[in-house]
């Protein structure tokens, strides 16, 4: 599929806060957040967690960037979603014969 083609599958927008670090208490911290164009699929995927742990994922997001995002990132999903926070399960990056092509987050 071209690129372009790609691109005209992601109508929506989510925004992704990169995990910055957790201090004595518990609690993380983020960089600023940044917009991806992304591809929302609703589908019950079984998948393993960047922990290695058996999960289900309700939600895979189609990110219109080869970036690699931490799993411990948090990721806004668009007005109409609940929960609009949902923690990230696992984070994959696909690539075709041209290199990294993009990135799916399984929520």
């Amino acid at each position: 599929m071209a690129l372009d083609e790609f691109e005209d599958l992601m109508a929506a927008t989510v925004t992704i806060e990169p995990y910055g670090s957790q201090d004595g208490y518990a609690e993380e911290t983020y960089g600023a957040s940044v917009s991806y164009k992304a591809h929302i699929q609703g589908k019950v995927v079984a998948t393993m967690s960047f922990t290695g742990a058996e999960r289900v994922s309700n939600f895979q997001v189609y990110l219109n960037t080869a970036a690699a995002i931490d799993p411990r990132s948090r990721l806004t999903l668009p007005t109409g979603y609940s929960p609009q926070q949902p923690p990230i399960i696992n984070v994959a990056r696909h690539t075709d014969e041209q290199g990294q092509h993009h990135t799916k987050v399984y929520l």
